[in-house]
């Protein structure tokens, strides 16, 4: 039965009792170290331990004062001797790098993704560097002309370009600029808005959409009439895009047979009211592209009643001359279509008593305009407006030509004439201005080439 009790016996006191054991063994060497000591001292006659112990052969290499006699408590050593390292002791668990370990092929590849990510990202990087540096060397420049006028100092911002607040000052808020590169030059030109046509303009780079077509299926053309959105978006203004796509939802409404005029109504009525941002121009932009779309939806779906609603909501709310000349020409052109003449001649005299407001030294846009409603009234061959409903641009055309002086504008009168049909009226005008060159302008054979031309149409 004892026996069993000191097998069944409590971990800890085991533990208490190894320790004890410990204890007493190691006081028991520290004695027969004491004793082996003093009877040292006693042989020789008192000389001390440090005198009989040889120094060894590297003595020089170690400092004598790390030489004690001092004792070396074994109890404080944290190796004991003679204790024996089981095998189980050590945890391998706790390794982060266990010898032998198997790659197993899923860790394999995440490892080699791993590390190409973390190569493309580094290249990644250094692109982007690369391209600062690059920017950072674009600023200085070499080579170019430092102005000697007086100006302003201005850099570039989020935004672009601000004017200094002195220049802005002198200016009309809604002055068109056209800007040109040259070199290391950044040339502003002060324009009209009635230029901007007749201007080489570099166009935005439109972004392809994520969605690509598939391959091997050919897009479906659909069936009936469809938007010109080029016809209609002369000019850019905020939020274009998303006008285009309610305008285009407008588009189907009126493509239902028949015709769902009133959601179609309700839709452009929707963008009237909310995409006018209360700026002249920007407004004056989208009621111009608003009125180019409903005169062609009456075209296309035969709905003449419609131009009523241009003229009261529209056309007259359009703040910019040029803009305004545009609609009413559009709406005149539309009228024709439409077999609508009282409506027609009601914008065309609109827009020649709009032209009358330009004073004699602006004879360049009087001619621009007369051009702008002429062309847009005969420039569909397969259409012709009768001769008899253009005698009041003929006529106006004719007063003008009294006034100036300038021979080209003279011979501006004589192709407009033409192009409406009045050949001989244009002939007899050409002539006059030969008769009225002296023989030694070089403008005569010009002249007599167009009279050449003419002389060939029917008259």
């Amino acid at each position: 039965m004892s026996e069993n009790n000191n097998s069944q016996q409590d971990p800890e006191e085991k533990t208490i009792n190894l320790a004890d054991k410990k204890k007493e063994s190691n006081t028991k060497e520290v004695t027969r170290i004491d004793d082996y000591i003093s009877n040292i001292h006693n042989a020789n006659d008192g000389k001390t331990m440090s005198d009989q112990i040889e120094e060894p052969k590297d003595a020089e290499l170690i400092p004598k004062s790390s030489i004690t006699p001092e004792i070396i408590d074994k109890s404080e050593s944290s190796e004991p001797e003679n204790v024996e390292i089981k095998p189980e002791i050590i945890d391998k668990s706790e390794s982060s790098e266990p010898e032998n370990a198997e790659i197993k092929p899923e860790t394999h590849g995440d490892l080699e993704k791993q590390k190409t990510s973390e190569t493309s990202k580094s290249k990644g990087e250094k692109i982007q560097s690369q391209k600062k540096e690059e920017l950072r060397e674009k600023v200085k420049l070499s080579g170019h002309t430092v102005p000697t006028e007086p100006g302003w100092h201005i850099k570039m911002n989020k935004k672009g370009f601000t004017l200094p607040k002195a220049l802005r000052e002198n200016l009309h808020p809604d002055q068109d600029f056209f800007l040109v590169q040259k070199g290391y030059e950044l040339h502003f030109y002060m324009i009209n808005e009635e230029d901007v046509p007749n201007l080489d303009l570099i166009k935005k780079k439109k972004q392809k959409s994520g969605k690509g077509k598939k391959k091997g299926k050919s897009a479906k053309i659909p069936e009936g009439p469809q938007p010109e959105w080029g016809k209609y978006f002369l000019f850019e203004f905020e939020e274009n895009n998303k006008v285009q796509e309610i305008l285009d939802s407008a588009f189907k409404k009126f493509t239902f047979i028949p015709p769902n005029i009133q959601e179609g109504m309700d839709i452009i009525k929707y963008v009237l009211v909310s995409f006018i941002k209360s700026s002249r121009m920007n407004d004056a932009r989208l009621r111009q592209t608003v009125l180019f779309f409903l005169c062609d939806i009456i075209e296309k779906f035969d709905l003449p009643n419609l131009i009523d609603f241009i003229k009261e909501k529209i056309v007259n709310e359009i703040k910019s001359r040029y803009l305004y000349q545009l609609g009413l020409n559009q709406l005149a052109y539309t009228s024709f279509k439409t077999k609508r003449y009282e409506k027609a001649q009601e914008f065309i005299l609109a827009s020649m008593k709009d032209i009358e407001k330009y004073t004699e030294s602006e004879t360049y846009a009087i001619m621009d305009s007369f051009k702008n409603l002429v062309v847009k009234l005969t420039r569909n061959v397969g259409f012709l407006i009768p001769q008899d409903q253009l005698l009041p641009i003929r006529d106006s055309l004719k007063e003008y030509l009294v006034k100036m002086e300038d021979k080209d504008y003279k011979i501006q009168i004589v192709d407009l004439l033409d192009k409406m049909g009045f050949t001989d009226e244009a002939y007899n005008i050409a002539e006059e201005i030969l008769n009225s060159l002296p023989e030694e302008s070089t403008s005569r054979e010009e002249i007599k080439e167009i009279m050449k031309e003419l002389s060939t149409k029917s008259i």
